[in-house]
């Protein structure tokens, strides 16, 4: 284990993209990272930032990714990644080169679909 709080904690990922990969995950058992309630998923995320500084000055890496898929294990957790190349932490569709081409159109009416429904929420509204 790297670090452990009261309700998160961090450990070496077994089977790491590079060295130094890290899983952080809540203590509480729910599959789905964005139903964590909001006072976890904010010690989740600071936890990540921590880790990701110290990841910066312990292995040197040009920068460190965050992931969340969610597809391998039905436990929320987020991986946080030192990346010394553009693919070490990629998409299938960049990889085979299938990337997306929206118009912009497309893009503005897809912005305004979010726009309206996290607005819901209030203090998101635009």
């Amino acid at each position: 284990m790297v670090c452990s709080g009261d309700d998160v904690l961090a450990f070496m990922d077994n089977r790491p993209i590079n060295t130094g990969h890290i899983l952080l995950i809540p203590k509480a058992h729910l599959s789905n990272l964005f139903d964590l309630d909001p006072a976890t998923y904010g010690r989740l995320l600071d936890l990540a930032r921590a880790l990701a500084r110290s990841l910066q000055r312990v292995c040197r890496p040009r920068r460190v990714g965050l992931l969340v898929a969610g597809f391998d294990i039905p436990h929320a957790h987020v991986h946080l990644v030192p990346l010394h190349d553009y693919h070490d932490l990629t998409s299938r569709a960049i990889l085979e080169n299938r990337r997306g081409a929206p118009t912009s159109g497309e893009l503005a009416t897809l912005a305004q679909e979010l726009r309206n429904d996290v607005g819901r929420f209030g203090e998101f509204a635009s």
